[in-house]
């Protein structure tokens, strides 16, 4: 889970976030990855917001 949140923080490639949420939300911690999800909503990648506000 540390590596996720690093990897969130820290990756150039936009398009990788959407993986990084996807593990945050899934069984490995849903609750650490609320704190992300307002930031998500804000991602210029669209399916990161998706997955932030639930559409996917």
């Amino acid at each position: 889970m540390p590596t996720l949140r690093f990897l969130w923080a820290e990756t150039t490639h936009s398009y990788a976030r959407a993986d990084y949420l996807a593990g945050l939300t899934g069984a490995a911690a849903p609750a650490v990855a609320a704190e992300y999800l307002d930031e998500a909503t804000d991602d210029c990648e669209p399916h990161v917001r998706d997955l932030a506000t639930g559409v996917e």
